[in-house]
């Protein structure tokens, strides 16, 4: 009979290979949070063999980890988190097999009738959305609380058809997304994003590689409390105010929502009162419905850059921190380009591009439904347009593989790498393109934007 621990005497022939941040390579096992979660600790341990490639299939082992804390007479033992997980690296024994241990959380033994932090209670009620309806003579506009968000907006043109331009999420009134962040829970149309990005590990390449980071230890919301807190609707939802938290050295921000009586329009005012001196990234995060009978964009003769990283591994396809001089011909990681003007792509990826100079106007048309929409902002607020280009190629809920979005973006801003890099010295930074704003004590900004439709 095996006496407790005997087992352990053995020379262990397998050694799991240790957890790093960043993104996922061949002989790695990698910490992850999926996008939108990275305000949580709700994250994932995933692990490519030595024999991993770009672009090949292998076989995926999925590990769920065990019940803990536990402990046995023979020293078996597991303290249930993703990190005790070992089982898929034996079995495989790190080779031929992609590993993955989902999501979790760190588990920190709640007592009897309590529930972790990062998860609801089983019969939580799900948080209420509150929105306001509004009519004018030129269409009917949607505007919510949460996010100070704008959308849906339905714009009726001269010659009486009407259309929608922006974006709603198909998850939108799920309730199973009642718990997501407040960015993602209802996310929609157009929205503030101060400060602009999301402060997360980062694995960046070329230039920006010297900036590359793990995870802090507290991170802020994604595109801060203007794009995740419930603001408070006056004059019958056209006027939204948010008092940010009292570390932040934004004290409050307003929006203001004006429709234009004359036409089919939508003119837009952020102000921001500021609490103490600072300089942040600040944008304007504008969606666009993305239909599968197609979008162009116009965005002038710019150039810019790729996104310095894998916006999304495994599926993003841009090469990273490659310079382009037109939408047109942007560099793809595997070689050739792609023209980016045109949408939806034929493959499912996650992009993100960020032309400078943008000149504060560009143009989407709708070719198949006969209309266009204008977005025009303050080139000298906000000098360079970033491209989200969100085309069904994130597979977690709740994107589920069906999310198919343009964010049209204003920003002084580096992409969305958080406050950190964007206020610090970068590469886009030292290259003449702002990246931030400075702001001082007592000051109140206000910068205004405008999106126009009108038929073919």
């Amino acid at each position: 009979m095996a006496q407790p621990s005997e087992w352990q005497k053995i020379t262990p022939d397998l050694i799991v290979p240790a957890i790093t941040e960043g993104s996922p390579a061949a002989g790695q096992r990698v910490r992850q949070t999926t996008a939108g979660w990275e305000t949580t600790q709700v994250h994932h341990l995933l692990y490519l063999p030595p024999d991993w490639k770009p672009n090949t299939k292998l076989p995926v082992l999925i590990e769920y980890a065990g019940n803990g804390p536990f402990k046995n007479a023979l020293g078996d033992s597991s303290d249930g988190t993703l990190e005790s997980c070992l089982l898929g690296y034996g079995i495989s024994a790190g080779k031929g097999f992609i590993w993955a241990c989902h999501d979790g959380v760190p588990l920190s033994a709640p007592a009897k009738g309590q529930h972790h932090a990062d998860r609801p209670p089983p019969d939580a009620p799900a948080p209420a959305v509150t929105r306001r309806m509004r009519d004018w003579a030129q269409g009917r506009l949607t505007v919510q609380a949460l996010g100070a968000m704008l959308g849906p907006v339905t714009f009726r043109l001269p010659d009486g058809r009407e259309v929608s331009p922006l974006h709603v999420a198909p998850w939108a009134d799920d309730p199973q997304a009642a718990f997501l962040p407040g960015i993602l829970r209802a996310l929609r149309g157009d929205f503030a994003c101060v400060p602009f990005g999301a402060d997360r590990a980062l694995d960046l390449a070329g230039d920006w590689s010297p900036l590359s980071r793990p995870a802090p230890e507290k991170p802020g919301p994604a595109h801060g409390p203007s794009a995740n807190a419930v603001g408070e609707l006056h004059d019958a939802g056209l006027r939204l105010t948010l008092a940010y938290p009292d570390d932040s050295p934004i004290a409050s921000l307003e929006r203001v929502i004006l429709p234009d009586p004359a036409g089919p329009a939508i003119d837009m005012a952020l102000t921001l009162h500021i609490r103490r001196d600072c300089r942040l990234p600040i944008g304007l995060h504008p969606v666009f419905r993305l239909p599968d009978s197609g979008l162009l964009i116009d965005a002038g003769p710019r150039g810019g850059m790729t996104f310095p990283g894998a916006l999304e591994p495994g599926v993003s396809r841009l090469s990273p921190a490659a310079r382009f001089a037109s939408l047109a011909e942007v560099p793809l990681a595997m070689g050739g380009t792609a023209d980016l003007r045109r949408l939806p792509l034929a493959h499912a990826t996650e992009e993100l591009v960020q032309l400078t100079d943008a000149g504060g106007r560009a143009t989407l048309t709708w070719p198949r439904e006969g209309f266009r929409a204008h977005l025009t902002w303050d080139a000298s607020h906000f000098p360079d347009l970033v491209l989200w280009i969100s085309n069904r190629g994130r597979t977690a809920f709740p994107w589920n593989g069906r999310h198919q979005a343009l964010g049209l973006e204003p920003v002084c801003a580096a992409f969305d790498l958080g406050t950190g890099i964007s206020a610090g010295p970068n590469p886009l930074q030292t290259a003449g393109h702002p990246t931030a704003r400075s702001f001082r004590a007592g000051e109140v900004f206000t910068t205004r934007h405008r999106i126009e439709v009108e038929a073919l």
